[in-house]
């Protein structure tokens, strides 16, 4: 920790550090699986992003010609 000045030497998910997990099931019961919410439970961004204005640029030629050369020659560029 940064603040504590303190090293933690187990790892974050060591027995000792699940807080609350509940125990495994055994091996002959299964567990049902939670149902999914409605998709109208979901939540909505009213956040409008911009579409991306580099989608629709073309491809500049020198960088064509960059991707199709091998890395081998990358120590060649200045």
């Amino acid at each position: 920790s940064h603040i504590t000045r303190v090293t933690q030497l187990e790892h974050p998910c060591a027995p000792q550090y699940a807080l609350g997990s509940p125990p495994a099931p055994p091996l002959g019961r299964r567990r049902e699986l939670p149902v999914p919410p409605q998709p109208s439970q979901y939540a909505q961004s009213h956040c409008i992003v911009p579409a991306n204005p580099y989608l629709t640029e073309e491809i500049p030629h020198w960088l064509y010609i960059y991707s199709k050369a091998p890395p081998e020659l990358d120590h060649k560029l200045k």
